[in-house]
């Protein structure tokens, strides 16, 4: 059972520019320990997102 509804997510994502809204299924509190993989995805994509692309010297 999801830990909260999917429907919250949405609003918060509608409200808050520029985040992004990553549903993990079968997933509660612990993403980060449940389902590590999928976590550590949405959060190396999400900061690749707003990182500027490297220089190289």
């Amino acid at each position: 059972m999801p830990s909260s509804p999917s429907s919250a997510g949405h609003l918060f994502q509608q409200a808050i520019q520029g985040s992004q809204l990553r549903i993990i299924d079968n997933c509660g509190h612990s993403p980060a320990v449940e389902k590590r993989s999928e976590f550590v995805a949405a959060i190396t994509g999400f900061l690749s997102s707003l990182a500027p692309p490297r220089r190289s010297n």
